[in-house]
């Protein structure tokens, strides 16, 4: 599972069109068991927007 921001890859927020909650919450039911890869161009302090990233996908 490959994730990114959109538009502009920018960190998984509420300013996105992607929701990630729901889908990381949709790969539990069904049984994913592999990795998420996350890819973002950091628009603030990167280590902030990666905190919230991870912290959105951590279901």
């Amino acid at each position: 599972m490959h994730t990114a921001g959109n538009p502009g890859r920018g960190e998984l927020d509420d300013k996105q069109e992607i929701n990630y909650r729901p889908i990381m919450e949709a790969l539990l039911e069904i049984g994913y068991e592999g990795h998420v890869g996350q890819e973002f161009i950091p628009t603030r302090n990167p280590l902030e927007g990666l905190r919230q990233a991870v912290s959105l996908c951590d279901v």
